[in-house]
């Protein structure tokens, strides 16, 4: 399972849109953090499709929450 985005009281000041993301690895049970260089922008309601060599984000809502709808996405 890989994951991107979202919210959390853990993100930026005070709690907000998220801006990481990480991978499980069900063999050992763990997550590794994925890396931010060349990343998506913090959002939260997007779209994401993994290849299985890559993942895809677009779209969604960023830290102005319904104000600020995203037309953008990355590799």
């Amino acid at each position: 399972m890989v994951i991107w985005g979202g919210t959390s009281p853990n993100c930026g000041s005070g709690g907000s849109v998220c801006s990481d993301g990480a991978a499980y690895d069900p063999a050992t049970n763990t997550w590794a953090p994925l890396r931010t260089a060349g990343a998506p922008s913090a959002r939260t309601g997007h779209v994401g499709l993994w290849t299985g060599n890559a993942l895809f984000i677009w779209g969604g809502m960023g830290g102005g929450g319904a104000d600020a709808p995203l037309s953008d996405g990355a590799l």
